[in-house]
């Protein structure tokens, strides 16, 4: 089943606790109870969702073992915008920006479209007040 609604997987705990077992969620978890989305997919808890990835994935297993470069991401029901960030210094080496209803494979990078400005523009200031600029 595929929602809609952005979410992230820590969130998923807090379904087991009270939406479907029906206790109490402990304070010591993170999240947002997501049993509404089960009960109706149309429901959204959230506008964005935000994640972070290393490149390259496996940089721990060459020297030296650190990151190349920090993705940092933001998804919303629009599209999804990855900044690719220097690990050393944090400056912005390469970015991708994808339609994420018209291209689900993510095979057009459309960051330089000017039909995608507006969007362009609204993905950088989301990931700017998650992660802060490069």
């Amino acid at each position: 089943m595929r929602f809609g609604a952005a979410a992230s997987s820590v969130q998923f705990n807090r379904i087991w606790w009270r939406g479907l077992w029906g206790l109490d969620y402990p304070l010591s978890f993170d999240g947002v109870d997501l049993s509404p989305v089960l009960r109706d997919a149309s429901v959204r808890l959230k506008e964005a969702a935000f994640t972070q990835h290393p490149g390259p994935a496996y940089f721990d297993r060459q020297p030296p073992p650190v990151p190349k470069v920090m993705g940092m991401s933001v998804r919303t029901e629009a599209v999804r915008y990855t900044e690719w960030r220097d690990w050393a210094s944090g400056a912005l080496v390469g970015a991708e920006l994808y339609d994420a209803k018209g291209d689900v494979g993510e095979t057009r990078n459309v960051i330089a479209d000017k039909a995608w400005k507006d969007r362009l523009a609204d993905a950088r200031r989301r990931l700017a007040s998650q992660f802060g600029s490069p």
